[in-house]
C-alpha cells in the first residue's frame, strides 16, 4: 500500500509519515521544501519504503503524476498554511489559494485516479469563538464559529470536501486536529506560531527564560499519537462517520512543561508575568477540549503520550534532531 501526503515535510506531515513507515507502507512525503538530510536518513531506516517528491499542492500536473507514478492508494492531505496576523494581511491570496484552492485540486486528482481514501487534516480551530463558549466541543453538535482567515479557509475546505463527496465516490475522511506538539515539529516557514512547547523548548536549549502571560491549560497532543491515529483511521475496518476528532484527554499547562524543562535544563527558568513586554511565549487562551469518543470508539486508538510520557519522548527525540529546534 501507498500513502501520499501532501505537505509531508511538515510536522504532523513528518510525524504521520513515521507512523505509515513503521507499518512497512510506501510513504511518499510530497512537500514544496526539499526534508533536511537528517530527516531523509533517519525515514529511509525504517521498515517501509520514503519517497521524497518535492513539489507545490497547487501543481496539478506534478501532482497527478507522482500519484501515478507510485501507485498510491491513499492521500493524506496536510498541505496548509497557518498564518498570523501579519500574514493574513499582507499575503491573504496565498493563504486561501493553498487551504482551499489546494484542497480542490487533492479531491480532482483523487476521484479521477480511483485513490481508495483520501484524509483531509483539518483542525478544531474551525469552531472559532465557539472554542471558548462551550464546555466541550463535539462533531456534528457544535457550531462553527470562524473568524480568522485560517479558520475560515479551513471551513471551507470541509465545505468543499462535503459537495465533492456529494457529486461522487471518493471517500474522504475529515480529522479535526487539537493543539499538537511534539517530535518533528520545526520552524518550515507555513507555520507562523509555532506550539507553546516548541516555543518553550527551544528557549530552554539556548538558556532564556520564559516568560508564560498565563499557564496555559489544554488538552495537548503528542505529534507521534497524530500520526498513529491517523494510521488507525487509515486502517480501520469499519469507519461510521466521515467526520472525527483526533486529540487526546491528557491536559496539562504549558507551565507544567516549563517545570519539567527546567528540571532536564538547570540553566533554564520559567515565571508567570502580566507585563506584555517580557512575554515571549505566545499562544491562544485556553479553550474547551474536544470531545474524542468516536475516533477511540471508531478505531479502537487511545492516545498514549500523557505529559510525563510526550516529555521523555520529546527529549530523546530532541537528542538525536536538536538542530531541527534550534535552527531559525
Amino acid at each position: 500500500m501507498t500513502v501520499l501526503i501532501t505537505g509531508g515535510g511538515g510536522f504532523v506531515g513528518l510525524a504521520t509519515a513515521e507512523a505509515f513507515l513503521e507499518k512497512g507502507w510506501q510513504v511518499v512525503i510530497y512537500d514544496r521544501q526539499p526534508c533536511q538530510e537528517s530527516i531523509r536518513s533517519y525515514f529511509q531506516a525504517l521498515s517501509g519504503e520514503a519517497c521524497f517528491v518535492t513539489g507545490d499542492v497547487l501543481d496539478r500536473e506534478k501532482l497527478e503524476e507522482t500519484c501515478r507514478e507510485h501507485d498510491v492508494s491513499h492521500i493524506i492531505h496536510g498541505a496548509a498554511i497557518t498564518p498570523d496576523t501579519q500574514r493574513e494581511i499582507s499575503d491573504a491570496r496565498t493563504v486561501v489559494s493553498v487551504n482551499c484552492g489546494g484542497t480542490a485540486t487533492v479531491l480532482d486528482i483523487a476521484s479521477r485516479l480511483g485513490v481508495s481514501m483520501v484524509i483531509h487534516l483539518s483542525t478544531g480551530a474551525v469552531y472559532g469563538r465557539g472554542q471558548w463558549e462551550e464546555k466541550e466541543l463535539f462533531e456534528d453538535l457544535s457550531e462553527l464559529k470562524p473568524e480568522t482567515l485560517y479558520e475560515v479557509t479551513k471551513v471551507a475546505s470541509e465545505q468543499i470536501i462535503k459537495r465533492h463527496m456529494a457529486l461522487t465516490n471518493l471517500q474522504v475522511l475529515r480529522l479535526r486536529l487539537g493543539d499538537v506538539f511534539g517530535a518533528w515539529e520545526y520552524f518550515s516557514g507555513v507555520r507562523d506560531v509555532p506550539s507553546a512547547p516548541f516555543q518553550a523548548t527551544r528557549l530552554a536549549l539556548t538558556g532564556t527564560r520564559a516568560w508564560l502571560p498565563r499557564p496555559g491549560l489544554k488538552c495537548w497532543v503528542y505529534s507521534r499519537d497524530v500520526g498513529a491515529a491517523v494510521f488507525a483511521f487509515a486502517t480501520a475496518p469499519h469507519l461510521r462517520h466521515e467526520l472525527y476528532h483526533l486529540s487526546s484527554s491528557y491536559r496539562w499547562s504549558i507551565a507544567d512543561w516549563c517545570e519539567r524543562l527546567s528540571r532536564a535544563y538547570p540553566g533554564f527558568g520559567y515565571e508567570l508575568t502580566d507585563r506584555g513586554d517580557l512575554v515571549n511565549i505566545d499562544f491562544r487562551p485556553d479553550h474547551s477540549p474536544l470531545n474524542i469518543e468516536r475516533m477511540t470508539g471508531d478505531t479502537g486508538y487511545v492516545p498514549r503520550f500523557d505529559l510525563d510520557r510526550a516529555f521523555v519522548d520529546y527529549m530523546d527525540w530532541i537528542s538525536r534532531f536538536s538542530t531541527l529546534v534550534s535552527a531559525p
